[in-house]
């Protein structure tokens, strides 16, 4: 092109725009260099600048799933341990029980106290952590779930499980609710122990239906064989033999207990022969207050009709011992 029609301004501005662009181009050059990135700026590309901040999301997304996701195994790994530990510790407790069938009250003593051990240990179980969080609290990850009360373990936490989202449409809960791991809110649990169908008097109360399937609930009973009566107080008793030598050791000198010819209850027998002429010897055995020892002993006869001999209800079943253990809604015993 000639250039002779061509101002030197003209020429002049062509030449530092050329410069200028030039400068531009380098620069943008040298920034995408130091910085790694391709636009400084969503106005130097927008579709591009949407593309890219599209990918952003999803990466964040990604890692934010990665981290639920690693905090999740933790939470698995703490809890396989723990009810690793749990399952070992219950196969201890089941070796104790069956070491004591059909052994003397001392071993009953030491392998019962082996078991509140171990019933200690799966409190502590039951309130493992995992990055300072209680695993086994349902939500309530901050409040100790297994508290040791009198008479039993109090769970406090609640049965909602936790959960992450590992996915864009997926969400996956990391946590087992107390109630399907421990059994923490059953109504009732009921157990066995083989301790013959007949029994001794080294069988224990604890491990007797009683006369009211509800086990022996000790308390203080009141007999009389006609003439003498007496307030009998069975409260410390453990075994039957204990029932037995309270109710032998009492002032009603002539009133015997013993365990029946069939071996599945008592027998209360007068042996009254006090002056002529002879009273009416008739055995009675009643509660004292609202108490049911005499019912659960099979033993409550307000009326005498056996004359002198009270034979007691059958206080087994069968082969089998029957024992409920009761469990109720945010609190159970063991």
């Amino acid at each position: 092109m000639s250039t002779s029609r061509v101002t030197m301004l003209m020429q002049s501005n062509l030449f530092v725009n050329s410069i200028r662009n030039n400068t531009t181009d380098m620069f943008k050059v040298q920034n995408q260099l130091t910085t790694g990135l391709k636009l400084s700026r969503p106005s130097d590309s927008p579709a591009e600048a949407t593309t890219i901040m599209g990918l952003d999301s999803q990466i964040e997304r990604q890692n934010q799933y990665l981290g639920n996701i690693d905090h999740a195994v933790r939470v698995f790994d703490a809890a396989d341990t723990a009810l690793g530990n749990a399952i070992d510790l219950l196969q201890n407790a089941y070796d104790l029980a069956s070491d004591a069938i059909g052994k003397d009250d001392a071993t009953y003593k030491a392998n019962a106290q082996g078991i509140q051990e171990i019933i200690d240990s799966l409190v502590t179980i039951g309130n493992t952590t995992s990055m300072g969080n209680y695993i086994f609290a349902g939500e309530s990850i901050t409040e100790m779930p297994f508290q040791s009360v009198s008479g039993g373990v109090m769970y406090m936490g609640d049965l909602n499980n936790l959960s992450a989202r590992v996915a864009d449409d997926s969400v996956a809960n990391y946590t087992v609710d107390a109630n399907t791991t421990f059994g923490s809110l059953s109504k009732g649990v009921i157990g066995v122990t083989s301790v013959g169908s007949v029994i001794t008097e080294a069988t224990r109360l604890s491990d007797l239906n009683g006369g009211l399937g509800e086990g022996i609930r000790l308390g203080q009973i009141t007999i009389s064989d006609g003439t003498n009566v007496d307030l009998v107080d069975l409260t410390g008793c453990e075994t039957i033999g204990d029932v037995i030598d309270t109710i032998n050791s009492s002032t009603v000198a002539t009133t015997i207990a013993s365990i029946n010819s069939s071996g599945t209850g008592l027998t209360l027998t007068s042996t009254y022969t006090g002056p002529p002429p002879p009273p009416s010897v008739d055995v009675t055995v009643v509660e004292t207050g609202a108490g049911t020892t005499a019912q659960d002993l099979g033993i409550f006869d307000s009326v005498g009709v056996g004359g002198d001999t009270l034979t007691g209800l059958r206080l087994v079943c069968g082969a089998v011992v029957w024992r409920q253990i009761r469990r109720w809604r945010h609190c159970f015993r063991i």
